[in-house]
């Protein structure tokens, strides 16, 4: 069975569990237990088995952090939380990631994936990582649609001075966890930032924009991380 089946199929059973269970303590058959924790419960525990058949620890041991928090009472954890306990995440996260190999996601790769510390010349699309490590590109194209950035523990530099964006301009997919962004690009660019800031922060001192320049527009998610977006 593939691991993608596998883990719709955890998913599945856990939130028909989970609703289940949150049905039986409403109705008073657990009445010690407050229903809304335990559905919060549930989700967190489909995501801590999905980090876990794809070794992202960060997946596995922030989550199980929020369980705590949410139980500390019944867990005799209010001495830990909250703070400390999302301290001891960060560090089981950064140990084990150091020390087993973590699997890459499945997906169907952009048609370019460009080299790391050097210029890339991206027709359209342009895939980046950085894992513990430091990336930074010149990005080289005369119509570029889409770049996928994902950042853990690590930094990215991106250059657009000599990219040129399609006509309907160009989707920077963010993807950032305990790392940073920095976004150089030409005065006079517009930036339209949709992405969702947890603990992080995107900024953009947007005082160069002209009507009818080209649109960079951030999506994705940026958790404990920054993204600094600089006019040249």
């Amino acid at each position: 069975m593939r691991r993608e089946r596998l883990k719709t199929i955890l998913w599945g059973v856990l939130l028909i569990a989970t609703a289940a269970f949150a049905i039986l303590t409403g109705m008073g058959y657990m009445e010690s237990v407050d229903p809304l924790k335990v559905i919060f419960a549930g989700v967190f525990g489909c995501i801590i088995i999905t980090g876990l058949i794809d070794l992202n620890f960060f997946g596995v041991f922030f989550p199980a952090a929020l369980i705590c928090i949410i139980f500390d009472t019944e867990l005799g954890m209010e001495k830990l939380t909250p703070w400390p306990i999302i301290g001891i995440a960060v560090l089981l996260t950064l140990g084990f990631s150091l020390i087993f190999k973590t699997r890459k996601p499945h997906y169907k790769k952009p048609p370019y994936n460009g080299p790391v510390y050097e210029n890339v010349t991206a027709d359209e699309y342009l895939n980046l990582t950085a894992k513990f490590n430091g990336i930074k590109q010149y990005i080289h194209s005369k119509n570029l649609k889409r770049v996928d950035v994902s950042c853990q523990f690590g930094g990215v530099e991106l250059y657009f001075d000599d990219a040129i964006l399609s006509y309907e301009g160009a989707q920077l997919n963010l993807d950032v966890k305990f790392g940073g962004v920095d976004i150089y690009i030409p005065r006079g660019w517009n930036v339209k930032n949709f992405a969702q800031v947890s603990f992080g922060e995107v900024e953009n001192n947007n005082s160069f924009a002209m009507e009818n320049a080209p649109t960079l527009y951030l999506n994705g998610k940026v958790a404990f991380g920054g993204v600094d977006i600089k006019y040249v």
